[in-house]
């Protein structure tokens, strides 16, 4: 089963440090799987790194490091907005299948 899930390019940054307005586009055909998470005591609080691996059906989808991912799918304990992390990496079909099948894309969220 695939969702749709909404990514969040920001704008590029102008002069004085403002930035641009950003973009948003829908992104289909994609399964969020868990990929780890890390608890850190730093000054006195608790910071919380979670991971996910978003897959993509389309080995060309249009996401890249630096883009934001907003999912208010059916998995609620996944709801909010993700970070992502590095450009996509892609998969192939191995040996029988030949070429691209799908891209592999990391997103964190760091919450504390």
């Amino acid at each position: 089963m695939t969702e749709t899930v909404t990514i969040y390019r920001p704008g590029p940054q102008k002069r004085g440090g403002d930035r641009a307005p950003g973009t948003r586009h829908q992104l289909a055909g994609v399964t969020l799987a868990p990929r780890g998470a890390s608890t850190e005591d730093t000054d006195q609080r608790n910071t919380v790194t979670v991971g996910l691996s978003m897959l993509c059906d389309d080995p060309a989808a249009d996401v890249r490091a630096g883009d934001q991912v907003e999912y208010a799918g059916i998995i609620g304990a996944y709801h909010g907005t993700w970070d992502v992390t590095g450009e996509p990496g892609v998969w192939t079909g191995g040996h029988f299948e030949g070429g691209p099948v799908g891209a592999e894309v990391a997103l964190v969220r760091v919450t504390g």
